[in-house]
């Protein structure tokens, strides 16, 4: 997971400067977010931590290079905001709510 996150990072420095967008650009949140519900929901699914992260930051990802083909902008910045959304989405959803409290599996 962690080299995935790194891979991405390392990608986003090779980003066109002309297109590039901030980190604090107003769209970040919903890309942490969008990665995290959608990764943390794959987890729960597939119970598998990898899986979901794969799912969350995969996506993300794709919809990054499929943007220019719906009329938008690569943004590698986003696909790695995504794909940290994904990593903290899919170790959420490892906790599960219980009446005593909340239980962390460590493995499925």
């Amino acid at each position: 997971m962690l080299r995935i996150l790194l891979l991405s990072i390392l990608l986003s420095i090779g980003a066109n400067p002309a297109f590039a967008d901030k980190w604090s650009g107003e769209d970040k949140g919903l890309h942490l977010i969008g990665g995290g519900v959608l990764s943390a929901t794959a987890t729960i699914h597939w119970q598998s931590r990898m899986a979901g992260f794969a799912a969350g930051c995969g996506t993300g990802v794709a919809f990054e290079l499929l943007a220019p083909a719906m009329n938008g902008v690569r943004s590698s910045k986003d696909a790695v905001v995504t794909c940290l959304g994904a990593a903290l989405g899919s170790m959420a959803g490892g906790w599960h709510l219980q009446a005593n409290g909340i239980l962390f599996k460590k493995e499925f």
